[in-house]
């Protein structure tokens, strides 16, 4: 029975919590399992999911963020297994989220930490025209929200400026903007966020992605590192039968992954291949070895790379923001002009103010919970 009503997607009851903390310990077990060596990989089903909420703040179903607490705790050691199991500190966690819904929570718990890298592939706009009127649920994970000062080229953000993205797309970001970063990042451990509701047939994600295509997802991860992915979103039953398995078949059996599965970039949408090269521009200070693995569209994108400065841009955007509280508030600057020249082949909303505003960011804290 429904007590009462949190927010306009939080609905709680007597037993919200006990279920929130059975969820957060289920994921702390998993991975001090993994960070200690008793298991290769780890894979939790559990609700309610984690990656929308805050600190201080829970939404978007998700009432204590799992995720980013469990990268916390590996970093400082604190990883333990209820038996009294262990695991060492670690010094490179990658959270990798392919949910369609950007995970606000989970970026504004890691922001300003350098040993967690956080990677979000997600919806930005419900529509290209009507973009500036209604963005795609919770608004944020823009290009440009790099990170804290202490911290830039932490947060990897892709946000999809259309609806009908599919396996091109995905698996071209991973080749082209991902795995040179996670390669280069060489992570001990890694998390992933796994959201199945930007496959075909989901009511809620309005994406075309093949739900066999996640296992090709996560494999080449799983050969870097060992994993712990977690269920977030997914809300077509038949699709989370069929897209899940693929991913426990990955982990349990990872074979040298197949670069020959690569499609061509001329298979992906020219707005999606604007969006990728949006956000290889906006992390080339961070990551050089995006410079190696875009060669060639860097070249093509060369008039994109002349409208804009990005570290410059990038710098305003952070520093137009001032921390007061719990909110992050904007300072009454002018903001950034665009430039107009008639020789921009590349419409961007890169260089658009709006597009520039990162979310509010709460303040780096982690939720706790006794480990059932």
């Amino acid at each position: 029975k429904v007590e009462r009503k949190y927010d306009d997607d939080i609905y709680l009851n007597n037993s919200s919590f006990e279920c929130a903390r059975l969820a957060m310990g289920c994921m702390v077990e998993a991975c001090a399992r993994v960070a200690a060596g008793e298991v290769s990989h780890s894979l939790v089903i559990a609700r309610p999911p984690s990656h929308h909420a805050y600190a201080n703040k829970a939404m978007g179903f998700c009432l204590m963020n799992s995720i980013a607490t469990c990268a916390k705790l590996a970093i400082n050691g604190e990883l333990m297994c209820h038996d009294g199991c262990h695991a060492e500190a670690v010094e490179r966690v990658l959270i990798v989220d392919f949910d369609v819904h950007h995970g606000n929570g989970t970026q504004a718990l890691t922001w300003d930490d350098p040993n967690i890298v956080y990677f979000s592939v997600h919806r930005a706009f419900e529509s290209r025209r009507r973009w500036k009127e209604r963005t795609f649920y919770p608004g944020t994970g823009k290009s440009l929200e790099v990170g804290g000062p202490k911290a830039r080229g932490s947060i990897i953000n892709l946000p999809w400026s259309e609806p009908k993205i599919g396996d091109p797309e995905y698996i071209t970001c991973w080749h082209r903007l991902l795995l040179p970063i996670a390669r280069n990042f060489k992570p001990e451990l890694i998390l992933i966020s796994a959201g199945f509701d930007a496959a075909c047939g989901d009511p809620l994600g309005g994406c075309d992605v093949s739900p066999t295509l996640y296992g090709s997802l996560v494999k080449p991860l799983a050969e870097l590192g060992p994993v712990c992915l977690v269920l977030e979103g997914g809300y077509n039953l038949q699709v989370l039968a069929e897209a899940f398995p693929t991913c426990a078949r990955a982990l349990l059996n990872s074979p040298p992954y197949d670069d020959s599965y690569l499609p061509v970039v001329d298979k992906c949408k020219p707005s999606a291949l604007n969006d990728i090269m949006e956000t290889v521009y906006a992390q080339l200070p961070y990551w050089p070895c995006l410079g190696d693995a875009n060669a060639e569209l860097l070249r093509d994108f060369d008039q994109l790379a002349k409208r804009l400065d990005t570290v410059s841009l990038v710098e305003q955007t952070q520093e137009d923001y001032v921390q007061v509280g719990s909110k992050r508030t904007k300072k009454k600057t002018a903001p950034p002009q665009e430039d107009d020249s008639s020789d921009s082949i590349i419409t961007s909303p890169i260089a658009n103010e709006k597009f520039n505003k990162p979310q509010q960011v709460y303040p780096a804290t982690i939720a706790t919970a006794t480990i059932p």
